[in-house]
């Protein structure tokens, strides 16, 4: 019983987004730790590549969505979140190349360090919101 509540909305998608922001969270520091790490290319999680799968996720689960899509959809995040967007891989070069000939810089780090973690936390406040609505159900309070 439980089980079919909790696979259903968007609890699955947001547990998967909480999920990756966390790998990316680990890459991204990283790169901040290895600045100074002369040769060292920054690495990170294709974010791109995640949302398209989002979108396609959320696609396969809304009744109706198979007319407005080419082909049939089909669920990628139906598993988790699968190892090739867990995946780290090194990020193309930025203006500021060292002498090493590796793109570094602190700040595109450190923003996109903060960018990923206000979206994950995001993703576990509509967790949290969705877990204290189902309680309130269960509990019949309102």
């Amino acid at each position: 019983m439980f089980d079919s509540l909790l696979s259903a909305g968007s609890l699955p998608l947001l547990e998967r987004q909480a999920v990756w922001g966390e790998v990316r969270h680990n890459v991204l520091a990283g790169n901040l730790a290895n600045i100074d790490t002369p040769g060292y290319r920054p690495r990170d999680l294709d974010p791109v590549a995640f949302q398209e799968a989002l979108r396609q996720s959320v696609a396969a689960r809304t009744p109706g969505a198979a007319a407005s899509l080419a082909q049939a959809p089909h669920d990628p995040l139906a598993g988790g979140v699968p190892d090739e967007l867990l995946t780290a891989v090194d990020r193309p070069g930025g203006d500021l190349v060292f002498h090493d000939g590796a793109p570094r810089s602190i700040e595109r780090e450190a923003l996109a360090l903060t960018r990923n973690a206000m979206q994950r936390q995001a993703a576990i406040q509509l967790m949290g919101a969705q877990m204290a609505m189902l309680q309130a159900a269960i509990t019949e309070r309102a």
